[in-house]
C-alpha cells in the first residue's frame, strides 16, 4: 500500500445479502405464523395421504393418484414457501414419482399391496422429514 493509499480511510463494510438480513419483529412473526400453518396443513394432508394409498383399487386408480399427488405438490409448495429444506427434497422427490403414475392410465396390479407399501413408506419417509 502506498502513502497515499494509507491516508485514504479503510472502509470496513462488507456488502451485505438482502435476503439474509435479519427480519424485524413482524416479519419473523408471520414467519412462525406460517411455518405452523404449514406443519399443520402437512400433517393433515399426510394423514389423507396414507388413508388415500391403503385405499388404491383399479376402478378409481387415476383419481387416487391425482388426489395422492395433489396432496404432495401442495406440501411441497408449501415448503418452499416456509422455507422447510429439509422436506423439499422428499416432496420434489416424491412429486416426480407420483407425476409418472399419473400417466400410467391402467392401474399396475395392486393385490400383492408391494406399490401402496412403497407409497406409504415414501408418505412416511416424507412425515419424518417435516419433523
Amino acid at each position: 500500500m502506498s502513502n497515499a493509499d494509507a491516508s485514504q480511510p479503510q472502509s470496513h463494510l462488507v456488502p451485505v445479502d438482502p435476503m439474509a438480513v435479519d427480519p424485524g419483529p413482524a416479519e419473523a412473526a408471520l414467519q412462525q405464523e406460517l411455518r405452523g400453518l404449514f406443519e399443520v396443513d402437512t400433517q393433515e394432508g399426510l394423514e389423507t395421504y396414507l388413508q388415500q394409498v391403503g385405499h388404491l383399487t383399479p376402478q378409481t386408480w387415476s383419481q387416487d393418484i391425482q388426489t395422492l399427488y395433489r396432496i404432495v405438490h401442495t406440501i411441497k409448495g408449501g415448503a418452499v414457501t416456509v422455507g422447510a429444506l429439509t422436506i423439499l427434497p422428499v416432496a420434489t422427490a416424491l412429486e416426480d414419482l407420483l407425476s409418472d403414475l399419473r400417466s400410467v392410465e391402467a392401474a399396475p396390479p395392486l393385490e400383492d399391496g408391494r406399490l401402496a407399501d412403497m407409497l406409504s413408506e415414501a408418505g412416511e419417509l416424507l412425515a419424518s422429514a417435516s419433523l
